[in-house]
């Protein structure tokens, strides 16, 4: 966190750049209606709706899971599993990663699944969008908090200082920066 004096008389006040329209979040499943968090994950639990919501339980990782977030899961017809690659993340995608995840979600879901992906403009959030946006979702509470900390308002009254938005980092439960 960074607390900063305040623009001396005169000073043009900083301009904040104009936020970038983003993709809409997905109406997410409650999470009573989830499969809980110890028991795996099979294809017939897995929809359009919960894709983002079950996509950190699938266990992806490297570019594969870069790519597959970036995914949203269009239709499940059958075995077959459809995904839509967000076309503005696509450039390490090839015909290869089809492979590959559609084998870790064989073995993830404990069932053999075909996987057809399509690269096309994405409407709807990705489980990659919907991280983000948790992430910054929790960035505007810990500012607000902070704005609203009695500590915090006696620097800026006494001190005339300005908390500084862009340095609020917060604090995952039981994580520690090193």
């Amino acid at each position: 966190v960074v607390i900063q004096p305040r623009a001396a008389a005169g000073e043009p006040p900083v301009k904040k750049p104009e936020p970038v329209p983003q993709p809409s979040a997905v109406a997410e499943e409650p999470e009573s209606k989830l499969p809980p968090a110890a028991t795996p994950i099979s294809l017939d639990q897995l929809n359009p709706t919960n894709w983002n919501q079950l996509f950190d339980r699938l266990g992806f990782g490297g570019v594969v899971g870069n790519i597959a977030s970036h995914c949203v899961l269009q239709q499940i017809e059958g075995d077959t599993i459809t995904l839509g690659l967000d076309e503005n993340n696509a450039t390490l995608f090839s015909d290869s990663y089809t492979a590959r995840i559609q084998q870790h979600l064989s073995v993830t879901l404990n069932a053999p699944i075909k996987l057809k992906i399509n690269v096309t403009p994405v409407q709807v959030e990705t489980p990659s969008g919907r991280k983000q946006r948790l992430i910054k979702e929790r960035r505007q509470q810990a500012f607000v908090d902070l704005q609203n900390d009695p500590n915090v308002q006696t620097l800026i009254n006494d001190f005339s200082a300005v908390l500084v938005e862009e340095s609020v980092e917060p604090v995952l439960h039981g994580a520690r920066k090193q």
